[in-house]
C-alpha cells in the first residue's frame, strides 16, 4: 500500500532476538561447532589462525574468566588495535564476562586517545604493541599515569597469547547472566565537530542490529565475509564480524586495507561477500591485473557512508558478477535502512533502500517534528531495538538526539517516496546558506557525480563577506582528464539553480576520510576556506 506520508511503521518480518553477544556465540556454536568461524588474513599475505565456533567459544570463555579474576562485571574495557583475531576474542570475552568494551581507533594520537579512556571510566586497555611505527601500550601506559583512577594496560596480542596458553587458568570460573538489556559497548562518534560522543549500546541493539544487517543480504548461510574494515567502528566488529556469527559464515578477517591483499582474499578463498566504501571499490577496480582474480565466487557487494554513482554500481556488479546492496546508518542505531537483492538500479544507486525489519523511519520537519508530506526534505528520524542506550554521560547531548518520544534524530536530511524507498539530501550541518537560500551540498553532488570525467566529489560551504557563504566543491577526476572550472559550471547549469554552481573548484587524489569511509567535509572547509588560504 502507498504511503500518505513520509512514515513507515515496523515491519516484523524477522523476530527480535532477546539474545546477549555470548548468548549468540553459544547458540551458533553448539549448532555447528565444527565449522570454521574464522581464517586469519594478513596484507602480507601470510595466513593467521584458523579455527572452528567451538573453538571461537572455549577461547572466549578463558578470556572472559581471566578478566573476571582481574576485574568485575560492568567495567569498562578498552581495545586499542588494528583488526586481528585477539582483538575479536576480546570482543566476545568482554560480552560473556558482563564487561562493557570501549573501542578505540588505533590512528588516535596519545592526547585523543586519553579523552576517550578517561571520558568513558574505562577500567583496562588493551593495546598493540606496534601499529605505524607506534607503541600504543606505552602511550597507554603514559595516559594511565595522568588519569584519575586506575588504568590496568595490557599488550592485546601478548596478554590474550598468555591467557590462552594457560591450561590452568580460570578453571571452570564460573561466568555472570548477561541480560540483552544489559551494555555491551561503547563506541565513539567520528567527533566532526567537538568532541567524539561515546554512544553506549546494549546486547540487544548490537545483537540484532547484526541479525537484521545479514538476513538483509540472504546470503546462503555459511557465506565467507571479507572484512577489512576497522573492527573498532560497528561496521567492522557488529556488522561483519557478528553479522557473519549469525550466517553461520567464516570472517576472513583482514588486518587492514589494501586493493591487492582484499582481491587475493576473494581469489583463494571464494567469498561470497564484500563490503566496502567507493574509494576502496575503486581501488580494487583500477588494479592492472584486476582481471587475473577470481571473482565468480561473490553474490553481494555492499556499499555505503557516501554517494555511489549508477556507474560504479554497475561497473561493480559486472566486475564482480554479484549484486550490490546500499546501506544507511551510523553509529548511534547500526543499520537503519538498506535497498534489497532485485532493486532497480535507480534504487541502488540513488536511494538508501527501505527501513529494515523493526525500525519506524519518518521525515520529519527539523523545527516542529511535524511529519513531512511524501516527496518533501525533512530530517530522517527512526525508532528502532537498536538505537543507543544514551551518549555515556552526556545527558544533554543524548537529550538533543533522542527526543521524548523516542525518535532518534539522525542529522541527515531525507526524502521518502510512496513506497518507503529514502533518497539523503545531504546533512542538517552541511547546509550551505547564501544569501539567505539553503542549499542543499548533496543535491549539486548527484549530479556532478554523473559527469564522465569525476570519480569522487564533495561540495561544502565556506565563508564570504558577500553572500555570507559560497558554495565550493572538491572533486577527483578519472586519470587523464581535466576539465576546466567553467565547463563543469556549464554542465551544472543544465540541471540545477544558477544559485547553487559552486564558485570554487579544487582538484584532489584523496579526500580526506572517516574510519567508515565518510568524506570529513569539515576538513576540506579548513583547507580551502579564503581565511586559511
Amino acid at each position: 500500500m502507498a504511503l500518505t506520508g513520509s512514515h513507515t511503521t515496523p515491519h516484523a518480518d524477522i523476530e527480535i532476538a532477546e539474545l546477549s553477544v555470548g548468548g549468540l556465540l553459544q547458540t551458533v556454536a553448539a549448532r555447528v561447532p565444527d565449522k570454521t568461524a574464522v581464517i586469519e588474513c594478513h596484507l602480507s599475505g601470510d595466513e593467521g589462525a584458523n579455527i572452528t565456533y567451538a573453538d571461537l567459544l572455549a577461547k572466549s570463555t578463558k578470556i572472559a574468566q581471566w578478566l573476571l579474576d582481574h576485574y568485575r562485571p560492568g567495567d569498562h574495557i578498552a581495545v586499542w588495535a588494528p583488526n586481528n583475531l585477539n582483538w575479536f576474542l576480546l570482543q566476545l570475552g568482554t560480552s560473556m564476562a558482563g564487561m562493557t568494551l570501549v573501542t578505540v581507533n588505533p590512528s588516535f594520537l596519545e592526547n585523543e586517545a586519553e579523552y576517550v579512556l578517561g571520558q568513558s571510566r574505562s577500567r583496562a586497555v588493551f593495546a598493540a604493541k606496534e601499529f605505524r611505527g607506534r607503541n600504543l601500550v606505552d602511550h597507554a601506559t603514559n595516559i594511565g599515569e595522568r588519569l584519575d583512577g586506575p588504568l590496568g594496560v595490557h599488550s592485546l596480542d601478548e596478554e590474550v597469547s598468555r591467557i590462552l596458553a594457560d591450561q590452568a587458568s580460570s578453571e571452570g570460573a564460573e561466568l555472570p547472566e548477561v541480560k540483552p538489556d544489559d551494555r555491551c559497548m561503547i563506541q565513539y562518534t567520528s567527533g566532526t565537530t567537538g568532541k567524539p560522543k561515546g554512544a553506549l549500546l546494549s546486547h540487544r541493539a548490537v545483537v540484532n542490529y547484526a541479525k537484521f544487517s545479514a538476513a538483509g543480504l540472504d546470503l546462503p548461510m555459511g557465506s565467507k565475509w571479507v572484512n577489512f574494515m576497522p573492527m573498532f567502528h560497528t561496521g567492522g566488529c557488529i556488522y561483519m564480524a557478528l553479522g557473519c556469527v549469525w550466517n553461520e559464515g567464516q570472517h576472513l578477517l583482514l588486518d587492514g586495507f589494501e586493493p591487492t591483499a582484499v582481491m587475493k582474499v576473494v581469489d583463494k578463498y571464494k567469498a561470497h561477500f564484500i563490503w566496502s566504501v567507493p574509494t576502496m571499490y575503486f581501488q580494487m577496480l583500477e588494479l592492472e591485473d584486476f582481471d587475473s582474480y577470481d571473482r565468480s565466487s561473490v553474490i553481494v557487494i555492499g556499499g555505503g557512508a557516501t554517494t555511489i554513482p549508477p556507474e560504479l554500481v554497475t561497473r561493480l556488479e559486472q566486475s564482480f558478477g554479484a549484486e550490490f546492496v546500499m546501506l544507511f546508518g551510523q553509529t548511534e542505531c547500526g543499520m537503519a535502512s538498506q535497498t534489497v537483492r532485485g532493486d532497480t538500479l535507480e534504487h541502488k544507486s540513488s536511494t538508501v533502500g527501505k527501513a529494515m525489519p523493526h525500525v519506524e523511519m519518518s521525515i520529519q520537519d527539523p523545527e516542529s517534528g511535524a511529519i513531512k508530506p511524501i516527496g518533501e526534505i525533512g530530517e530522517i528520524c527512526i525508532r528502532s531495538v537498536c538505537v543507543m542506550d544514551e551518549y555515556f554521560e552526556r545527558p544533554e547531548a543524548t537529550a538533543r538526539a533522542v527526543d521524548y518520544n523516542g525518535w532518534l534524530h539522525m542529522g541527515d536530511l531525507g526524502v521518502m517516496d510512496e513506497d518507503g524507498y529514502c533518497k539523503i539530501t545531504g546533512r542538517i550541518k552541511d547546509m550551505i546558506i547564501r544569501g539567505g537560500e539553503n542549499i542543499f551540498p548533496r543535491e549539486i553532488e548527484d549530479v556532478l557525480i554523473t559527469h564522465e570525467d569525476i570519480l569522487e566529489v564533495a561540495v561544502f560551504g565556506v565563508p564570504d563577506a558577500d553572500w555570507g557563504e559560497q558554495v565550493a566543491a572538491a572533486i577527483r577526476v578519472k586519470p587523464g582528464s581535466n576539465p576546466e572550472d567553467e565547463a563543469l559550471m556549464e554542465f551544472l547549469r543544465e540541471h540545477i539553480a544558477r544559485h547553487k554552481v559552486p564558485r570554487q573548484w579544487h582538484r584532489v587524489d584523496a579526500f580526506p576520510t572517516t574510519a567508515s569511509g565518510k568524506i570529513q567535509k569539515f576538513e576540506l572547509q579548513a583547507k580551502y576556506s579564503p581565511a586559511k588560504a
